[in-house]
């Protein structure tokens, strides 16, 4: 999933009141059930406390908050589990075709009975279809307008408090030669589950089951919204030379800090480095992603300084490490030991950040599970900060070189605070 979409949708979400704390988010959830009661999917809705009420003033913005609080605030993994998470998308998101970066595996496309259909939204509904989203028709009632609709549709939602049992019958003879599978929703007593069991529903939606339920998590400032917006750029496979300068340029005091440092005497070049694009030239494009990255880091000020540096150090220490044990591409060592304290930086779970950066299996599996390689790395540097001398071992590397790393690493990261706190000045 591209960030910059979901940083899209944030930037609409000024105007969603709220009665709550500016760093509270709140998302209701309920569940969606198959014949055997087994939770198939949950429905997401707007919220706008913990008081389970919703007060849409524009459902664009609502749906907007919806999605970056399911994927960015509170975790997807944490809401839905691996069950679906059904998404009503109004006109507007379907139109402007950033929903088709979310993940196509995770979501369910659910189609406001309230939209208008004409062309515009049959084509973008199609183009949903098409790049592997499901899509559901929301409180569906059968009209020759909204064939095409069923022709690419995957499950139609009908609700039986409002077309009662005769009006679902109806509506099936209507809708079954489309084939699609059928969700009965607000199914009120046990009566109607099991007539619309009879009836060959295949999911299943309502208070009989359970009531819609609020999770509350907490806000990612904009500024750290921002700031993994263009940690994603950075990091994303593929990325071009002309779309990182761009990138870069963007932050007037990032470029000042990164032309700084990377003309002080650390670097040592004979000719000054004016430009980004002459950084990105001579020094690579991995060291720069990861220079930028933890310029970013260096920017957060509402954190202890301690906590930049030991990340500063981690990073610093994994790269001597792999230098010493013969391991290739030092700077995904360097990447993954910066990135070890993401979560304490932005307060919020690991899973859920590294989620939304696209590292490869290799570094997400280092940085969660301390495995691989680039695990071992990372396992051997934070068990000597702890004092684990247990676990302080790396490629056969002895204890004293091991130690030296730290102490070179501990040395180097303060050079670079150094020259950080100077050009403030």
């Amino acid at each position: 999933m591209r960030i910059n979409s979901l940083w899209k949708l944030y930037q609409n979400m000024e105007s969603v009141p709220s009665k709550n704390s500016v760093n509270e988010v709140f998302i209701g959830r309920q569940p969606i059930y198959d014949a055997d009661l087994n939770v198939y999917a949950y429905e997401l809705l707007f919220r706008n406390g913990g008081d389970n009420k919703a007060f849409i003033v524009d459902e664009e913005v609502a749906t907007a908050q919806v999605i970056v609080n399911a994927f960015m605030e509170i975790g997807i993994d944490q809401l839905v589990g691996d069950a679906l998470a059904f998404v009503n998308f109004p006109r507007g998101l379907l139109l402007s075709q950033e929903s088709v970066s979310l993940p196509k595996e995770r979501i369910v496309v659910e189609i406001l009975e309230s939209i208008e259909v004409d062309d515009d939204v049959i084509h973008a509904v199609r183009h949903m279809s098409q790049q592997g989203f499901s899509i559901a028709l929301d409180d569906f009632e059968y009209d020759e307008k909204y064939k095409p609709l069923l022709s690419i549709s995957d499950i139609v939602k009908l609700d039986v408090m409002a077309l009662g049992m005769q009006g679902i019958v109806h509506q099936l003879q209507k809708i079954s030669p489309f084939k699609p599978r059928f969700l009965a929703e607000k199914v009120e007593t046990k009566e109607e589950f099991e007539q619309c069991k009879a009836l060959g529903f295949v999911y299943y939606q309502g208070y009989y089951f359970s009531r819609p339920q609020v999770v509350k998590g907490t806000k990612l400032p904009p500024n750290r919204v921002v700031m993994l917006e263009l940690l994603s750029t950075l990091h994303r496979p593929g990325a071009e030379l002309k779309e990182l300068e761009t990138t870069i340029s963007r932050d007037v005091s990032l470029c000042y800090k990164l032309l700084r440092i990377i003309n002080s005497a650390s670097y040592g070049f004979s000719k000054r480095v004016d430009s980004i694009k002459q950084a990105l030239a001579i020094l690579g494009l991995a060291n720069i992603k990861n220079w930028v990255s933890l310029l970013m880091f260096s920017a957060i000020d509402d954190k202890s300084p301690e906590l930049f540096n030991n990340s500063m150090i981690r990073a610093k220490m994994c790269e001597l490490l792999a230098k010493q044990g013969g391991a290739a591409g030092l700077d995904s060592y360097f990447t993954v030991g910066l990135f070890s304290n993401l979560d304490a930086l932005m307060d919020q779970p690991l899973e859920d950040l590294v989620s939304v950066l696209p590292f490869s299996a290799n570094m997400t599996e280092a940085l969660l599970a301390r495995t691989g390689d680039l695990g071992k790395a990372l396992r051997c540097v934070v068990a000597y900060e702890q004092c684990d001398w247990v676990n302080v071992f790396y490629a056969d590397l002895p204890m004293g070189r091991i130690k030296n790393s730290y102490i070179d690493a501990v040395a180097w990261a303060a050079t670079l605070v150094s020259q950080l706190n100077s050009g403030e000045k």
